[in-house]
């Protein structure tokens, strides 16, 4: 599962500079349906989220390089989609330490 590998990691580089690009620009690239806060620690908290969102594809593409086997690809699957959840927990927990 070689391609799985190359594939999540292509993905979670570009997922990456998704949430560098919303740190950096002033004027950061938002989808047309995007109707939250604009402002610059907003978007620094966005673009953190994201960029440690990115961790979870490339932990996933890790998981797929261990074999082709059934249960090799529904560990993947299940580490795709813990791994997410539990990033997202620790940054929702980290913005409202930051905001207190």
């Amino acid at each position: 599962m070689f391609y799985v590998f190359i594939i999540m990691t292509i993905f979670s580089v570009m997922i990456l500079l998704y949430g560098v690009q919303l740190r950096v620009c002033k004027n950061p690239l938002l989808p047309a349906t995007y109707h939250g806060k604009r402002t610059k620690s907003y978007l620094n908290y966005l673009g953190k989220t994201v960029m440690y969102s990115a961790l979870s594809p490339f932990l996933c593409g890790l998981v797929a390089l261990l074999g082709e086997s059934p249960v090799i690809i529904f560990l993947s699957g299940i580490t795709l989609i813990v791994s997410f959840i539990i990033i997202m927990y620790y940054s929702v927990k980290n913005n409202k330490e930051q905001n207190r």
